[in-house]
């Protein structure tokens, strides 16, 4: 969950995550599981060399981890899969597709992610071989680590199979060459290489190492990871996008398939139509469906055919 740094259920950082090799090892207090097997390296390109993401996959698969997970809705899944970019090995479309395979509910997304939740809390974290458990109040959730090649530790959570030397907040961040370098549960942890998401690497105002583009300033997107869901303009299939104050052009066809750049009112972003905008949408029930916007385009999804009882209205998922 977002709000718990050292277990990071959010985003790109744990679903996009190459899933080849197990990490069972353990690391302050966490009981051994077998060997932690580093991943492979990242190829080029904004999906790192792991392939296209399929729209319809993305789509099944936001809606499944956010109807079983309490940390985001749909949209900001798919605002990881497709637009965002800053962790190592952010991109792992087997992943989605895996999820969106199944029309088991949660059960896809605990065999798939290994990540659960109940409501079983409180706790304290421990570590049960890869499969770290750690709750926010009543609020209890597992993670494998393995699924992350990582390994499990108590006190920090999944960390890599070989961690970076110790660091704490008075740690400066650095470039590595195109590779920035952050502090992160308590090592010093190298981000995805600038270089194949075809930015630079720089420190911004913050001190923060970060991917920014490197085709003029801009002033958007400051601090955070390499975003293009919000773009500047649209010429024929690129977009140009302000990325940590630096612009930055890439064809939408390489963020996902059937992807052109679209213009809506004063927005302009990588998608599959014009007919809403993804940076504003927010999900809604209509019966048993879900309606959403897919990257530009209004979608339903019957909440039934992947496992859930319905939809719930009052919390804009589908319903366990």
């Amino acid at each position: 969950m977002r709000s718990s740094r050292w277990i990071p259920l959010g985003g790109v950082a744990l679903f996009w995550m190459a899933s080849a090799g197990g990490c069972g090892g353990s690391s302050d207090g966490g009981s051994s599981g077998g060997t932690c097997t580093d991943p492979e390296a990242p190829g080029a390109g904004w999906n790192l060399g792991l392939g296209t993401p399929d729209p319809a996959a993305a789509l099944r698969a936001a809606v499944m981890i956010a109807s079983c997970i309490p940390d985001d809705d749909p949209h900001g899944y798919l605002k990881d899969f497709y637009y965002e970019r800053g962790d190592l090995y952010d991109s792992n479309p087997s992943s989605i597709a895996c999820v969106a395979a199944r029309n088991d509910a949660c059960a896809a997304v605990r065999d798939c992610l290994g990540l659960e939740s109940d409501s079983g809390g409180p706790c304290e974290p421990s570590c049960s071989g890869s499969v770290l458990q750690a709750c926010d109040d009543s609020l209890r959730f597992r993670l494998d680590c393995a699924k992350r090649n990582m390994q499990c530790s108590s006190s920090e959570g999944c960390i890599p199979c070989h961690p970076g030397p110790a660091c704490n907040k008075d740690t400066e961040d650095r470039c590595d060459g195109q590779v920035p370098v952050n502090c992160r549960d308590g090592h010093e942890t190298p981000m995805a290489d600038c270089g194949l998401l075809g930015l630079g690497c720089g420190i911004d105002e913050y001190g923060s190492a970060r991917c920014a583009g490197k085709n003029g300033q801009c002033a958007a997107n400051k601090g955070g990871e390499a975003s293009i869901e919000a773009g500047v303009s649209c010429s024929g299939t690129k977009l140009t996008a302000c990325v940590n104050d630096g612009l930055f052009e890439i064809d939408c066809g390489d963020v996902a398939l059937g992807f052109g750049c679209q213009t809506l009112g004063q927005a302009s972003f990588c998608g599959l139509a014009a007919e809403c905008d993804p940076s504003l949408a927010d999900p809604s029930c209509d019966g048993d469906a879900l309606v959403m916007c897919n990257a530009g385009k209004l979608e339903k999804v019957d909440c039934a055919s992947l496992g859930f009882a319905g939809c719930d209205a009052a919390r804009a998922r589908c319903a366990k």
